[in-house]
């Protein structure tokens, strides 16, 4: 049974952005990073380090709304992370005027080819889907979502209500990851 570990959220400015969990990971855990950037050009994750090290990162999903706004959300994941580390640097491509991430462990997650399924959706309206169909598989999946919405303040995202577990919000310098 999948059991949320600890998480720890941050915003800022620039190439990179610093998280630092409460308790060092351990080894096998899953580590899930969501974060996305605003920007006046497309900002993707160049790279995702625990404890200075690569790791097993691999991207999961990734989306751009780029009809108004360079905004990039990504989900990534480290599905047999390494044990005893606290420090989770998310690298952009390039400096973001806005970044907001979540480093998430998780144990009972499988250590290879764990996600299964991805969705994702764009919008410059109030209101927002990710677009998801279908029926979950298995009774103990763990479903990740991310939400990031960037304009000249920090904006307000109303989050899903109950089932979800809702982390956040992580908002700063006109930018907002839920």
């Amino acid at each position: 049974m999948p059991l949320l570990v600890q998480s720890k959220g941050g915003a800022g400015t620039g190439t990179s952005l610093s998280l630092t969990l409460a308790a060092g990971t351990t080894a096998g855990n899953c580590l899930a990073v969501a974060t996305g950037t605003g920007a006046s050009a497309v900002r993707t994750v160049s790279g995702i380090t625990l404890g200075g090290a690569a790791g097993n990162f691999a991207l999961a999903f990734g989306f751009t709304e780029s009809s108004t706004d360079a905004i990039r959300c990504e989900i990534w994941t480290d599905q047999n992370c390494a044990g005893a580390q606290t420090a989770v640097v998310i690298t952009y491509s390039g400096s973001a005027l806005a970044c907001g991430g979540w480093a998430e462990e998780w144990s009972g997650i499988l250590t290879a080819a764990a996600v299964d399924k991805t969705n994702g959706a764009g919008t410059t309206a109030t209101t927002w889907t990710s677009g998801a169909t279908g029926v979950l598989t298995q009774p103990s999946e763990v479903v990740l979502g991310a939400v990031y919405a960037f304009s000249g303040s920090a904006p307000t995202i109303t989050p899903p209500g109950s089932p979800w577990t809702n982390l956040g919000p992580e908002s700063g310098s006109g930018g907002t990851l839920q």
